[in-house]
């Protein structure tokens, strides 16, 4: 039986090996989108202000601010421990839940988070992101559009883990395979198997990537059962990790486009919407993400 996959453990892992966030690879110009908005929004605030990412990941959003105005004092903040190396001018520190931050009250000019402030409990990081915020501090928040294509293609992604990882899967009938000593059919039903996931997913899908790790690895021949073993291992807890990975996702994009669920528990911790609007991408203008900024009365 599978030992249960731990969320916090996931997203480490995540960080660990080099992130990305939930952003598709090879998008240049979705960078481009959200870097021009947290310039914007960097522009605007007071010299020297101190500012605070939550769930910052790579810490992008406070390099994208940095290129903008490098006198703004940086400080990202995530639950995932240990993270990646903190770009020049930054500060990071691991191990921080958004609900329970470790700053005195009225410590930032502004709080910003980029698909991250929607992970934690909503009222309660609403809460600690008023406590943090002096007076008329902002707090910037680009969230998941519940409906919109980045969402879309992390589910797609979900989906293509979900049928490679399965208990009916192919990492399942491999091992059960090899442990037979069927080296042969093991060979037929992985070439089937990474031909139906191109089919299915796309190559470059990651049932795809699994299966191809594998043929490439040169473990269908004979005598390499027990370092297979262990490499089909590691490529099915990452494959966990990533599926628990882009559950948290799901869920946080439901309970960030539950309406007026972010601007209400903002409220209630007495910070004001100033601005809200949609983040549109591509010839079809997709609503990526949403934009809300918020004032502390």
């Amino acid at each position: 039986m599978r030992e249960p996959v731990d969320r916090n453990q996931a997203w480490t892992d995540f960080w660990r090996k080099g992130g990305g966030g939930c952003l598709p690879s090879g998008s240049p110009a979705l960078y481009r989108l959200f870097e021009d908005q947290w310039a914007e929004f960097a522009v605007g605030l007071r010299a020297g202000a101190r500012v605070l990412d939550l769930a910052t990941g790579d810490g992008i959003v406070l390099t994208w601010m940095r290129t903008a105005r490098d006198d703004l004092d940086l400080v990202g903040v995530d639950l995932a421990d240990p993270l990646p190396p903190a770009p020049l001018g930054v500060r990071m520190i691991a191990g921080v839940a958004i609900e329970d931050l470790p700053f005195a009250g009225g410590t930032f000019d502004a709080v910003v988070s980029q698909f991250g402030f929607e992970y934690g409990d909503l009222p309660r990081s609403a809460l600690e992101a008023a406590r943090t915020l002096r007076a008329k501090g902002l707090a910037a928040l680009i969230t998941h559009a519940a409906d919109g294509p980045l969402v879309a293609h992390n589910r797609a992604r979900a989906s293509s883990l979900h049928w490679v990882t399965g208990d009916a899967g192919p990492l399942v009938l491999l091992r059960d395979l090899l442990d037979r000593n069927r080296i042969v059919e093991a060979r037929q039903m992985l070439s089937q198997a990474r031909d139906s996931a191109k089919a299915r997913f796309g190559q470059q899908s990651p049932a795809w990537e699994i299966c191809e790790s594998i043929i490439r690895q040169g473990a269908m021949r004979d005598g390499v059962r027990a370092p297979l073993r262990g490499f089909i291992g590691d490529l099915e807890r990452r494959g966990l990790n990533e599926l628990e990975r882009l559950s948290a996702l799901d869920e946080a994009a439901a309970a960030v486009a539950a309406p007026g669920a972010l601007k209400k528990a903002m409220a209630t911790a007495g910070l004001r919407q100033t601005v809200t609007r949609p983040l549109v991408f591509g010839s079809g203008q997709a609503v990526v993400a949403n934009l809300s900024i918020f004032e502390r009365c």
